[in-house]
């Protein structure tokens, strides 16, 4: 049994929200693919328009038509951890919000993860967890497709009780939500 003192941050959050919704497996791609192909068939019905209209005539509505589409499109994809950022915030900044951030202990054992806080007791057993990511300051154990439970790294005090919590999760977290999410993508 292992257990752990946590008290998520702001930064915590973010991590945990810009990992799910872009750089988790097939995240980005997915994300690319659809505006890319969203602006091209925009471009592609303008273009008709343009030669079905005027074939002969270069028009600079229509070519400032296409800029507006690029920046309605595909600009976006260059603040993506800019907007993450903003989203973040504003769940962070929302008082109904506010226990997300209270100090929690974290009891880690064989049957599960029992995580107790002032306002609340939520009991996880393990085959309720579907992934298991691990980044370079968190382990992410999702519930669900946009949930997860948040351990930061930091809140492990030692080698052996990372070894211990290594091993409850080798032990308890099936192979498909260790890897499955990598494959499958």
């Amino acid at each position: 049994m292992i257990t752990l003192t946590i008290e998520l941050t702001r930064e915590d959050y973010f991590k945990f929200y810009y990992y799910t919704v872009w750089l988790a497996p097939g995240k980005k791609a997915a994300a690319i693919k659809s505006r890319v192909k969203t602006f091209a068939l925009f471009v592609l019905a303008f273009t008709l328009i343009q030669f079905a209209v005027s074939p002969h005539d270069f028009n600079f509505f229509f070519f400032y038509t296409l800029l507006v589409l690029a920046s309605i499109y595909v600009l976006p994809l260059f603040s993506i951890e800019s907007s993450c950022r903003k989203q973040s915030d504003a769940f962070c900044n929302d008082p109904l919000n506010a226990n997300f951030f209270l100090r929690s202990e974290m009891i880690i054992s064989e049957t599960g993860i029992f995580d107790k806080a002032s306002h609340a007791e939520v009991n996880y057993r393990w085959n309720g967890i579907i992934k298991k990511v691990e980044t370079a300051e968190h382990f992410l154990l999702y519930i669900s497709g946009s949930q997860a439970i948040i351990i930061p790294k930091r809140a492990i005090r030692s080698d052996a009780e990372r070894t211990a919590l290594l091993e409850l999760f080798g032990k308890h977290i099936s192979f498909d939500a260790e890897v499955g999410h990598l494959v499958k993508e």
